[in-house]
């Protein structure tokens, strides 16, 4: 078997191995990340505490009932003296001016939205975390499938090598050379399998799992990469994203709580009725009618000393502070979405450009190596720096599919959600 035939079958092999797999790890191990996490329980308890907290002080106050003695004659006691002696059990309700309880529960319930965009915050942040340390761990392994297939194409030009030293036509440098090669790539396996134990020790860790669990990845990345849609990405990121959705509810909180102060410049109201019984009375020789009394209480909002103006004040002022931070915010989310647009962007050209033209340049290189080296045209060295070539090429195309997927990622995470599934990507 010739070096020629050897290394198509490597290549068939390689290409056998690293076929495309549909990847549903990453997605099961986000998901259990999620329900483990501590954070998300702990703001999901805040989102009930802060749910049950909406009935609090937002509805009527429980009414009043009292009960008394009217007009009781000091000089006897007696309930029959005096005509306007009675017995009485009254009813009070205090009422706030209409509206003013519906606008303070409407501030209340944006607190449960708040929690809940902060629970979504954690949970995208969560997958970006996983996902970058599972391509980081995808990428590990894949240059370690890459290594391996290099030295068994190693192996076999060792094998034709000796051979030809064997008859005269190889110098015993030659084998040399190439098992030096072969131990410098043990000596890049094993730091690679160190980095692969660090990366699955980080992600059973977020994981609350026994840290030696075995991760299990998709073979090598996907070589599907398409270009970020710009405009649309910027449309998501001002609809999407839970920091700015944040400040929005802040913004809508804030003047929903105006206008309850507002209301605290308008009269409340205390309604009373009040049934009063009475005895015979000695005086008129009768017994005397039952009465029924009826009271309506205003109170008066002098607002005095400015208290209710300055609190107005201060409201409508922290208004506009949260209006300026999400413009901030939107200002510097914005900026760092178009760099990472930016970024995958010239990450898929890069693809294109190795996969399509470096690494088919590499191969042809490394056949006309081998088929000089063949024919003693040129020496045994330049057929391995040929094949070193390849495997530098073939990891190097590996890295930059890896730091595009991590790229969309960080931009998932930017944008609030996941902008592959909310849009057509361009090619």
């Amino acid at each position: 078997m010739n070096l020629k035939t050897i290394i198509v079958l490597v290549l068939s092999l390689s290409g056998a191995l690293t076929a495309q797999i549909k990847d549903n790890y990453l997605n099961a191990l986000v998901k259990e990340a999620i329900a483990v996490s501590p954070r998300i329980s702990e703001l999901q308890s805040q989102a009930k505490i802060a749910s049950d907290n909406i009935n609090v002080g937002t509805n009527l106050p429980d009414p009043i009932v009292t009960f008394g003695l009217a007009n009781l004659p000091t000089n006897s006691f007696s309930f029959t003296q005096e005509a306007m002696t009675g017995k009485f059990v009254s009813l009070t309700q205090a009422i706030p001016f209409p509206g003013k309880l519906k606008t303070f529960a409407k501030a209340k319930s944006v607190d449960t939205l708040i929690v809940n965009k902060e629970i979504e915050n954690i949970r995208n942040k969560i997958t970006f975390e996983i996902s970058k340390l599972y391509f980081n761990l995808v990428l590990v392994r894949e240059k370690i499938a890459l290594i391996n297939n290099s030295k068994l194409l190693l192996r076999k030009i060792n094998d034709i090598v000796t051979q030809k030293y064997k008859v005269g036509k190889a110098g015993l440098q030659n084998i040399v050379q190439s098992r030096v090669e072969i131990t410098r790539l043990d000596d890049k396996l094993i730091a690679l399998k160190k980095n692969e134990k660090s990366l699955t020790l980080r992600i059973n860790v977020l994981l609350h799992r026994n840290t030696n669990t075995n991760i299990e990845t998709i073979k090598k990345l996907h070589d599907n990469l398409t270009k970020v849609n710009e405009e649309k990405t910027l449309t998501l990121l001002g609809k999407e994203n839970p920091e700015l959705r944040i400040a929005k509810l802040n913004i809508k909180k804030g003047k929903y709580l105006a206008e309850k102060i507002r209301y605290e410049l308008l009269p409340n109201f205390k309604f009373r009725v009040q049934y009063t019984q009475r005895d015979y009375s000695s005086a008129t020789g009768k017994d005397l009618n039952d009465l029924v009394s009826f009271f309506v209480g205003i109170s008066i909002p002098i607002n005095y000393g400015g208290n209710k103006s300055s609190m107005i004040n201060s409201a409508a002022e922290k208004i506009q502070l949260y209006n300026h931070k999400y413009t901030s915010e939107l200002e510097k989310l914005s900026g760092k979405t178009l760099q990472l647009v930016t970024k995958a962007d010239e990450f898929v050209e890069r693809v294109e450009l190795i996969s399509n033209k470096l690494l088919p340049q590499t191969n042809e290189a490394f056949k006309a190596a081998q088929s000089d080296y063949i024919v003693n045209k040129i020496d045994f060295v330049n057929v391995l720096n040929a094949e070193n070539r390849i495997l530098m090429t073939e990891i190097s195309l590996a890295e930059t599919k890896a730091e595009y997927y991590k790229t969309i990622s960080e931009l998932n995470y930017l944008v609030g959600t996941d902008i592959t599934t909310n849009f057509e990507t361009e090619k």
